[in-house]
């Protein structure tokens, strides 16, 4: 179980506790749909590909880690790729910020707040789901809180 903290009450980077190596980090570009996850001593970077895209690599180096497609801006959901498998990363109720992960309709793991008014997050899955992959599905929900705490601020 990974815990996810964020920087300060008005940040988007997070530092992340309980990873089986050295510690983690997870961060989202101030501007744009891009950002950087550190885990094992490893920086990933995260590329949005296309303006209008919902299409997302996760690189280390010159290679792809893992990608992300979400087919639909109405839904919260996405088809998350890395060498070991194919995911579902799904919000289940439209109500909730929780996240499900899911292996051909599997549950294998879930991405939760701590609480209604906090962005601490437990990422919480098998651990046949390697660490950075499940930084990478918990950068993707943090997206889309972040994007719905700006719609909500703009609505204001």
């Amino acid at each position: 179980m990974l815990t996810c903290v964020p920087q300060s009450i008005f940040s988007w980077n997070f530092a992340v506790m309980g990873t089986a190596g050295r510690p983690a980090a997870v961060a989202l570009e101030v501007f744009g749909e891009q950002g950087t996850i550190f885990c094992g001593g490893i920086q990933y970077r995260i590329r949005k590909h296309g303006w209008l895209s919902g299409h997302w690599t996760m690189e280390q180096a010159d290679s792809v880690y893992a990608e992300a497609m979400k087919e639909s801006a109405l839904f919260r959901f996405f088809e998350v790729q890395d060498s070991t498998a194919l995911f579902e990363l799904s919000a289940k109720n439209p109500l909730l910020r929780k996240y499900e992960i899911a292996i051909a309709g599997n549950k294998v793991g879930s991405i939760a707040p701590g609480g209604p008014f906090t962005r601490q997050t437990i990422i919480d899955c098998d651990p046949q789901i390697p660490e950075p992959t499940q930084l990478f599905c918990f950068w993707l929900a943090a997206l889309t809180w972040r994007r719905a705490a700006r719609s909500d601020a703009a609505a204001t």
